[in-house]
């Protein structure tokens, strides 16, 4: 078929493919399309072996659902890179209402060069065909191949496709014919028991095949790891192991590494004035790192073939692997053992679950030996200072050295340098309601240092203080800022703010004043969506700050020492409050360190629950309750009236009480002489409540002169006085007398003058409620066992209300109610 369309081919369906037709038929998942595109078919077969050129043949139907699908594929990409890759088109087809329209002859097309940034140029170029006439529910058909494969690959072969899509996919079709001896592996993550891969022999070609049906879509949620990957792959290499995809990778890097001339003198000039190795090395990186700008021409082989070294040098720009080149080069002219390494900066963390191919990588760094220990270090890097101890190492998880005895991947520690110090200090001397001035200094340590100068580097100061003053605007109001303070040296990046905030407090209803502070470094926040899943998490990162707020000596502010403390598998976080009174100056402290660099989906409920229990944390408010509003016309006048009426009350209750004192006495004298001293339990208990407990000690007193009587011994009158002193020796001496209280009144003698002292002990008025309550119980059984007494030996307990206990009720109670009342 004659051919259209510039630098592409137009053929027919190559013979080795297996076709497959789409069920037009089939329903639409409309709850989880996306776009109003629902694949129909996806059909991948690969065609590979010994000489000869690499096929790929794609095939696909798509059914518009709606508007926006209709505009999505009213234009077909395709991506190819002409300097080793063949693009073939076999068909574009529209089958609408029973019939197949032909949509590639006549086609308008445009072909342009893709590039992934402005530093990257990798000659891929794009074929845009513009299609007509395309309506919903149209089903778009279109098929082609890619044939060749990039040259640095050495005529290996491998690939990885996804099997599940973001989106459902009705039918799929993967397919390997391999024409080669060698052995091809062939690997399914995550889940491989779920899948079957059928394998056919067909003369010299092996072929493997897996077809699907009703895909379902999985979307990766929000806050994962780059690694972490649900959906179903299909992977396949003809390399065995690591050690084979070493061997390629050395063969890339061998000549670009040799140290010329140029290189030699330039790595001595670094040399020049040190005899520290570690500096040496630093050296060479830090010229690296800032004075090789990034640019990667990856054209061709040049995608994974590092540029030679002092090409590099001459023109003093490269990609990773360049840069990578580069500085192994001038360590070595150094005498410095150093390799190219091979990582993932997406997937490093997973890499050693994949199969060997030499596509599993996306970036070069170096590795370099030192004192029997090795060091990973990144060229591509503009933005570190420092020693070696202070610059981060990202964490790209596993790693491919490019070395002779290359057996496996290998670990690369994670580094731990990335600290924020701050301090801030909140100057409120000058009381709710009025300006207030903040300083904040912020110092910034390995990774945290390097972000912030990227941003630096973006932003530029001004465009970093607008953000600032933008943040502080929102939570304090009106303010005005000094221009920052911007200090960054080999050990590390400092920030100093000063603002005046012309009123920070927060006014409510109760014109109450209220300040907040908010810790703003700690990435701890509750995600939204609270499905289990791996979690990723800022990691490494240690916080370290401290909030001082100043606060004006004129009113009585009172705060609470706290001390709180969380540790588990993800976090270390400690927040302290102390409040100096004194100097009126409150202390807020955080110390926060994370423990891991993600959460894993079992443990995810648990990262929630710590996550709940620190939330509260990073918050901290005061609040200023406004002065009492005077009346000056009446507060004088009530002070009196209050102070008068006390006095009255006061004077009657005295007179009150001594007449019912006189009366008492007159009365006891008229009466029998008693074993103990009786008093009814109604009685007893209504006046120990109405003296608060001052009765209590009265009846004890009472009784202690009785005992002490029948023994013939001195009365000791004051002694009854000291009621946990002789309340035990009593009580266990009427229960020796009394019958049926005997274990109660033990258990009164023990716990009654524990009772008396917890009263003195506590404070509060609930706990003197309570207390009384107590003593109430526990003096019951004493009481009672008094009256026993008394009724054995014929004297009847005094039952009737007299007048004496009229006079002191009326004197004791106005004070109780008030008591209740107060």
């Amino acid at each position: 078929m004659a051919s259209t369309l510039e630098q592409v081919e137009i053929t027919s369906t190559p013979e080795w493919v297996l076709p497959q037709q789409p069920k037009l038929d089939a329903v639409v998942p409309s709850h989880n399309i996306q776009d109003g595109s629902y694949f129909l078919l996806s059909d991948f077969q690969f065609y590979a072996g010994d000489n000869m050129p690499e096929q790929q043949y794609r095939h696909f139907a798509v059914q518009l659902t709606n508007t926006n699908a209709a505009d999505n594929y009213s234009q077909l990409s395709f991506i190819f890179a002409p300097s080793y890759e063949q693009l073939k088109l076999h068909a574009v087809t529209v089958y609408r209402g029973g019939q197949a329209l032909d949509k590639l002859t006549g086609a308008e097309h445009t072909i342009e060069r893709v590039s992934a940034s402005d530093q990257v140029f990798d000659g891929t170029m794009q074929l845009r065909l513009l299609l007509s006439d395309i309506r919903v529910g149209d089903v778009i058909d279109y098929s082609y191949s890619v044939i060749g494969n990039n040259p640095v690959f050495s005529g290996h072969f491998f690939h990885r496709r996804p099997m599940q899509w973001n989106v459902p996919i009705a039918q799929q079709m993967l397919r390997i014919v391999w024409q080669s001896n060698r052995p091809l592996q062939l690997q399914i993550t995550p889940n491989s028991d779920d899948y079957h891969i059928e394998q056919l022999q067909r003369g010299q070609q092996h072929i493997y095949q897996l077809a699907l049906t009703d895909t379902a879509g999985v979307a990766l949620p929000d806050g994962v790891p780059d690694w972490y990957d649900p959906r179903a792959q299909l992977s396949f290499s003809d390399l065995a192991t690591w050690h084979d995809v070493s061997r390629w990778g050395q063969t890339l890097f061998t000549d670009a590494i040799k140290p010329s001339q140029t290189v030699t003198d330039k790595a001595n000039d670094l040399s020049a004035g040190t005899t520290s190795v570690p500096q040496r090395m630093v050296n060479a990186l830090d010229f690296v790192q800032t004075q090789i700008r990034y640019l990667a021409l990856e054209m061709g082989v040049n995608s994974h073939l590092p540029a030679a070294a002092d090409m590099t040098l001459r023109h003093r720009f490269g990609d990773c692997k360049d840069k990578s080149a580069l500085l192994v080069a001038l360590l070595q002219a150094m005498n410095i053992k150093a390799y190219p390494v091979l990582v993932n900066t997406d997937i490093g963390e997973r890499l050693n679950r994949h199969l060997p191919t030499g596509r599993a990588f996306n970036h070069a760094i170096v590795v370099v030996e030192l004192d029997g220990q090795q060091i990973f270090v990144d060229p591509t890097i503009g933005v570190q200072k420092g020693a070696l101890a202070q610059r981060h190492s990202p964490n790209y998880g596993y790693g491919l050295v490019l070395a002779d005895d290359t057996e496996s991947l290998v670990k690369m520690p994670a580094s731990t340098t990335a600290q924020i110090d701050y301090k801030e200090m909140f100057d409120l001397r000058r009381g709710a309601g009025h300006a207030a001035s903040y300083a904040v200094e912020t110092r910034y340590l390995g990774g945290e240092a390097e972000k912030l100068r990227q941003r630096l580097a973006t932003d530029g100061i001004a465009g970093l203080q607008q953000s600032y003053q933008d943040f502080f605007t929102e939570q304090y109001g009106d303010l005005s800022a000094q221009p920052l303070d911007v200090d960054d040296s080999d050990q590390g990046l400092a920030i100093r703010e000063n603002y005046q905030f012309e009123n920070p407090w927060q006014v409510n209803d109760k014109d109450k004043h209220r300040f907040f502070i908010s810790e703003n470094q700690i990435p701890l926040q509750l995600p939204k969506n609270r499905a289990p899943r791996p979690y990723a998490l800022v990691y490494p990162q240690e916080v370290s700050g401290e909030i001082t707020l100043k606060l004006n000596d004129d009113i009585d502010w009172s705060f609470a020492n706290e001390s709180q403390h969380e540790q588990n598998r993800f976090f270390d976080y400690r927040f302290d409050v102390s409040f100096d009174k004194d100097n009126s100056e409150l202390l807020l402290n955080y110390r926060y360190q994370a423990l891991a660099p993600y959460v894993p989906q079992q443990e995810f409920n648990d990262y929630l629950a710590a996550i709940e229990r620190v939330a509260d944390w990073s918050e901290y408010g005061i609040v200023s309750y406004p002065p009492a509003k005077a009346v000056t016309d009446t507060k004088p006048v009530k002070a009196l009236g209050k102070k008068v009426i006390t006095g009255l009350y006061v004077l009657l209750a005295i007179v009150l009480l001594s007449v019912a004192f006189v009366c008492g006495m007159v009365a006891k004298k008229r009466t029998r002489a008693t074993v103990f001293y009786p008093t009814k339990l109604s009685h007893t208990v209504l006046f120990m409540w109405l003296t608060g407990g001052i009765y209590g000690v009265y009846w004890c007193y009472r009784n202690w002169c009785y005992w002490r009587k029948q023994q013939d011994q001195r009365q000791l009158r004051w002694l009854g006085l000291l009621l946990p002193i002789i309340y035990f020796p009593l009580t266990l001496q009427v229960a020796q007398q009394a019958k049926g209280y005997q274990w109660l009144l033990r258990i009164s003698a023990v716990l009654t003058p524990l009772a008396v002292c917890a009263l003195l002990w506590w404070d509060g008025q609930t706990s003197l409620f309570i207390g009384w309550l107590v003593l109430s119980l526990l003096m019951t059984p004493l009481v009672l066992a008094v009256n026993q007494l008394n009724w054995q030996q014929g004297i009847a307990v005094p039952g009737r209300w007299r007048f004496y206990h009229s006079l002191t009720a009326l004197a004791l109670l106005p004070g109780y109610l008030w008591w209740l009342a107060s």
